[in-house]
């Protein structure tokens, strides 16, 4: 039900503030949740065969325990490196071709872009939304290996490192496998059962965040035709309902912390309301 992605950039205006930039282009910020570069390079770099957009950016982003290295050549998702640094150590200069010690991230384990850094973890964001939230990944700044990864509805609300771990809090949205409008309590049980913390008695609306989400499609659908008129509402909630809107999996969107160490990982809810509405 790809024709659904236009829905979820409208649909999740109503959730949260939409995603707009990679984090590299925000890193900075003294107010971000993460820790401060000690310094930032941007290096703009010709145009090449490996890289034909107007694009071609390297960006290195140094902190206490870690460098981390983003190629951007204006292609979906840009290429990421890691390098752990020693106390004290000064980073290499900021080049594209690899440095000693320096942990390139595979595109088939991870793409998207630099996010930021919280003592020695690393976190990216994915190069695209899905089901109403954008993905993001958790790095293990000493050797590069991926510890998580999950999706956040609106940015990340806090981020926090203590002697067990990396915590995070977010609003989380957890795709279902089956549909809580069409298939209805048995459904839900199944999905709140795959949900730790997650009380079954507590199911969310879903009957009206799915209608909130299809009169967002179809408004979308009819501002992109120029059309504001009521008949093409009428005419495009027809063609949703025709399209069985209401089969698509469930997403459920609902206050999370994530407990992440190389040890292990947990997600437990954090309280406040379940929201409702369909996947991609």
């Amino acid at each position: 039900m790809r024709s659904m992605v236009a829905l979820t950039m409208a649909f999740v205006a109503a959730l949260a503030p939409p995603v707009a930039a990679p984090a590299a282009e925000t890193a900075p910020a003294a107010s971000s949740i993460f820790d401060p570069p000690l310094s930032v390079k941007r290096l703009a770099l010709p145009r090449s065969r490996t890289a034909p957009t107007d694009k071609n950016e390297l960006s290195c982003f140094s902190f206490s325990e870690v460098r981390v290295k983003q190629l951007d050549t204006g292609e979906v998702g840009a290429e990421l490196a890691i390098l752990p640094l020693k106390p004290g150590a000064k980073p290499p200069a900021c080049q594209k071709a690899k440095s000693a010690g320096e942990i390139v991230t595979p595109g088939r384990e991870w793409s998207g872009y630099f996010k930021g850094v919280k003592g020695h973890y690393v976190l990216f964001d994915a190069d695209d939304g899905v089901n109403g939230g954008l993905g993001f990944a958790v790095f293990d700044g000493h050797d590069g290996r991926k510890l998580f990864d999950d999706v956040a509805v609106g940015d990340i609300a806090a981020a926090q490192v203590d002697a067990e771990g990396l915590t995070l809090r977010y609003r989380r949205a957890a795709a279902g496998e089956c549909s809580v409008p069409k298939d209805g309590a048995a459904c839900w049980a199944k999905i709140a059962a795959a949900l730790p913390g997650i009380d079954p008695a507590a199911p969310p609306d879903c009957a009206a965040g799915y209608l909130k989400a299809k009169e967002a499609m179809a408004r979308a659908r009819c501002e992109a035709q120029d059309d504001k008129s009521e008949p093409c509402f009428g005419r495009q909630m027809k063609l949703l309902d025709e399209q069985r809107w209401d089969e698509a999996p469930s997403v459920i969107g609902y206050d999370a912390e994530a407990r992440i160490s190389a040890a292990a990982q947990t997600i437990w809810p954090t309280g406040g309301d379940l929201s409702c509405w369909p996947s991609d």
